[in-house]
């Protein structure tokens, strides 16, 4: 998973990392990988039975993060996870550590299963490329995810279960994590061990929520052939049993860049359920695998799409008979949809002879905009001409209207960005639009 709750997302003998030799009966490296966990609980153990805060970092440093496989490295890379980030949560949460800990030492039973199940996918899918899997310890933002051939699994979450404690963690992390806790994932080890394996065989992720939201639907749709199981994914079950309603809000908002409200997200949505992007991923390659003369060509034609090529996935959607109108018709559809910034007060976009000084900027758009959604970046002339906004003052009652405080410096040409994360109440993203105006003196 490319984050949290993606569930949402080889082999041999679990065994250390070690270089290869040139000796013919060595055997070979493993697959899976798993000496981070007995290097986490070695500088866990150590870690909390003092109280030295020097001696803390230096613990972890030289026991975990030196030590780690090319999985740690990579999820401290992909998650942004620093040594205060472990050590924070070292302190911060000893219920939950106690709780899951020994469920992580459980890894080596699950290798078999993992095993099998990509073999099963190598019989499948036999072009399939070699790929590490790396049994890690995070710091709770992901239960798993993908680094080019490297697939890196945080085991304090995908090896939990109900029984795991977590109500020492704040806000939306325990709400997200009980829910996942609660689908008791660590008995769909082997599933998400598959679906991020086929990610490793995918090229790069689109640019739209319908190729990424394919991107993720073919890893979940091959995953549950090659582990033998219907998806544990709770966007799954939820979806099949609300299809025309996820599906027709989905076509709203699909060519959108935008995809909070479908992908790696929380519940606060329409839906109140996460990661729908994942049960219409998975309805589309399903449907596309069944209609097919030649399955096992259409399973390499999914997972071998370049999902980049706007032209390809929407002729895969199409194929597959997922949507009651074709292609064209929805992004037309589409199209009329997005908002427009019909005017902006007290000046035009484009005057050359703004009045400089601390001003109310309003901006109003054609459609009423989700409130929840805004995004600024720089103009093309960068920073040094940035159109500085001082204050966020809000949106109009009818959310037409967007009120700003700028600050607007003498004899300057300011410039600012609003891109597609403004969006309309349905979805549907402003094209980015560019605020450039030039006050007097």
């Amino acid at each position: 998973m490319r984050s949290f709750v993606r569930v949402l997302a080889p082999l041999a003998v679990l065994a250390a990392c070690s270089a290869p030799t040139p000796d013919a009966d060595m055997a070979p490296e493993p697959v899976v990988v798993t000496t981070d966990i007995d290097n986490f609980w070695e500088a866990f153990d150590l870690i909390t039975a003092t109280d030295d805060s020097a001696q803390k970092r230096l613990l972890l440093d030289s026991l975990y993060i030196r030590r780690g496989s090319p999985g740690l490295e990579a999820i401290m890379e992909r998650r942004g996870y620093t040594t205060d980030s472990y050590l924070d949560a070292i302190a911060d949460y000893p219920r939950f550590w106690a709780s899951v800990r020994p469920n992580t030492h459980r890894a080596p039973e699950y290798s078999r299963e993992i095993e099998g199940a990509l073999g099963e996918l190598r019989r499948l899918y036999p072009d399939v490329r070699p790929a590490r899997i790396y049994f890690t310890v995070g710091a709770l933002m992901t239960p798993g995810m993908t680094l080019e051939d490297v697939v890196f699994i945080g085991s304090e979450s995908a090896m939990a279960d109900s029984s795991v404690v977590t109500d020492e963690l704040p806000g939306r992390l325990g709400t997200n994590l009980r829910a996942y806790f609660d689908s008791n994932p660590i008995e769909h080890l082997a599933f998400l061990n598959v679906h991020e394996y086929v990610h490793t065989q995918q090229g790069p992720f689109g640019g739209t929520l319908a190729a990424v939201a394919v991107q993720e639907g073919v890893a979940e749709f091959v995953a549950t052939l090659a582990a033998g199981q219907d998806s544990p994914t709770p966007a799954v079950a939820f979806g099949e049993a609300n299809e025309a309603r996820v599906r027709d809000r989905f076509a709203t908002e699909m060519f959108s860049p935008n995809y909070d409200d479908w992908l790696y997200n929380n519940f606060e949505n329409d839906f109140g359920v996460r990661d729908l992007g994942y049960y219409v991923g998975y309805a589309i390659a399903k449907r596309y695998h069944e209609a097919a003369d030649d399955p096992a060509a259409a399973l390499r034609e999914l997972i071998e799409l370049d999902y980049q090529n706007p032209s390809a996935v929407a002729a895969v959607i199409e194929a597959s008979g997922y949507f009651e109108r074709s292609i064209a018709e929805l992004e037309e559809a589409y199209a009329l949809s997005q908002p427009v910034v019909e005017r902006m007060t007290p000046f035009d976009n484009g005057a050359l002879d703004v009045p400089p000084g601390l001003t109310t900027l309003t901006i109003d758009f054609s459609a009423p905009m989700n409130p929840r959604f805004r995004g600024f970046e720089f103009g093309p002339l960068g920073e040094e001409n940035v159109l500085r906004i001082e204050r966020f003052v809000g949106w109009s009652d009818d959310g037409r209207t967007l009120t700003l405080e700028v600050a607007l410096l003498p004899e300057h040409r300011h410039q600012v960005q609003l891109t597609p994360q403004f969006r309309t109440m349905e979805g549907a993203a402003l094209d980015p639009y560019l605020i450039d105006v030039t006050t007097t003196r």
